[in-house]
């Protein structure tokens, strides 16, 4: 039988001079400010892209290198955003608790709702049935794209989530007690805890082959 094992990589600090180049996503645009969140989608089609200034996601055309949409509904800064698989959706989220779905083939929101904790971090499950996410009063949810609803199924970390990371029906989540906890998304339920012998807090984890 195939294992998998979880890779944890403990906490690192970067830092940044105040004189450093201002960092640019693409020439073609400058971006507003320092960037502080981008991920790609996982059809290596789209770069998704929010920045320190202004409330907008922009997403960039990877093979083009050129600006191509700007996601524009949210009202304060981008907390969080996660790609669906097959690159076709966007969900986001912000720090008043507003979550959105961007439908990427039509360039236009598809749903939006004020959820009762702000989001962390989230990605989508590998099926892209649901999203996981951490949220600012310690606990991890599962939001189905397709219905947002301000208060969906949680799980308590009993810690603040700084990474999580999915794979197949497991989801590994590192909290800031020197843990990582094992959920069990068929059953959406905690599965196993681990404890970290290092005395720093877990920064990132990883599921690796």
């Amino acid at each position: 039988m195939k294992h998998f094992y979880l890779f944890i990589l403990f906490t690192v600090l970067f830092y940044f001079s105040a004189y450093s180049q201002k960092p640019e996503l693409i020439t073609q645009e400058e971006n507003l400010g320092v960037i502080t969140n981008i991920i790609y989608s996982p059809n290596g089609r789209y770069i998704a892209s929010a920045n320190a200034k202004d409330f907008n996601i922009k997403i960039w055309d990877v093979q083009s290198s050129k600006l191509i949409g700007t996601l524009a509904k949210h009202q304060s800064a981008i907390t969080s955003f996660a790609f669906h698989p097959s690159g076709n959706l966007l969900f986001s989220s912000d720090k008043k608790n507003y979550m959105f779905v961007w439908d990427l083939n039509k360039w236009e929101m598809k749903d939006s709702i004020k959820g009762a904790e702000q989001i962390l971090n989230s990605k989508f499950t590998m099926d892209g049935i649901d999203i996981i996410a951490t949220t600012n009063k310690n606990n991890l949810i599962k939001i189905n794209p397709n219905k947002l609803v301000k208060t969906p199924p949680s799980i308590d970390l009993n810690g603040v989530a700084t990474d999580l990371s999915i794979y197949g029906d497991l989801c590994a989540v590192a909290v800031n007690k020197k843990e990582v906890v094992i959920i069990d998304l068929e059953v959406f339920s905690e599965k196993k805890r681990f404890k970290s012998i290092k005395k720093e807090d877990l920064k990132y984890v990883e599921w690796i082959n």
